[in-house]
C-alpha cells in the first residue's frame, strides 16, 4: 500500500515539474513577442501596418513566409532594401530606409514578433543567428 502511495506521489511531483517548465517556456516565449510586438509598433507599424498588411502596391505586406523566414531580413532591416521585388505574387518598387539604431537582441525579437504574428510558419530567431547574419550582411 505504501509503495502505491508513492508511486502516485512521484507521478503527481513527475507531472508538476512538466507543468513549470512548460509555464517558464511560455512565459519566456510571451516576454521575446511582447518586446517584438514594441519594437514592431516603434519601427515598423507606420509603414507596414498594425498588421503586417503593408500599404496596397507601395508598402509590402510581412505576410509572406519567403520574405520573413530568410536569413536576408536581417539584412534588410539592418541595411534597408531598394529596387523591385515581389511580395506574395504582387510587384514593389520601394525603398526602405536602413536601421542602425535597432541592436542585435531587439532584432531577434523583433524578427521573431513579425514572424510569429504575421506568417503561417513562425520561426524564432535568435540572438546568436542575428550576430551571424549581420556579419554576413553588404
Amino acid at each position: 500500500m505504501k509503495s502505491s502511495k508513492y508511486y502516485i506521489l512521484t507521478i503527481v511531483l513527475f507531472l508538476l515539474v512538466i507543468a513549470g517548465v512548460f509555464y517558464v517556456s511560455s512565459a519566456k516565449k510571451d516576454i521575446y513577442l511582447q518586446r517584438g510586438k514594441t519594437s514592431y509598433e516603434k519601427h515598423c507599424a507606420n509603414c507596414h501596418g498594425k498588421n503586417g498588411e503593408g500599404l496596397q502596391l507601395l508598402i509590402p505586406p510581412l505576410t509572406d513566409p519567403k520574405w520573413v523566414n530568410n536569413d536576408s531580413i536581417v539584412c534588410i532591416i539592418r541595411n534597408g532594401l531598394e529596387g523591385n521585388i515581389t511580395v506574395n505574387g504582387n510587384p514593389y518598387n520601394s525603398r526602405m530606409t536602413s536601421n542602425y539604431t535597432i541592436e542585435n537582441d531587439e532584432m531577434a525579437d523583433l524578427i521573431s514578433y513579425i514572424r510569429h504574428e504575421f506568417t503561417k510558419k513562425p520561426q524564432r530567431i535568435k540572438l546568436k543567428e542575428v550576430s551571424e547574419q549581420i556579419l554576413k550582411c553588404k
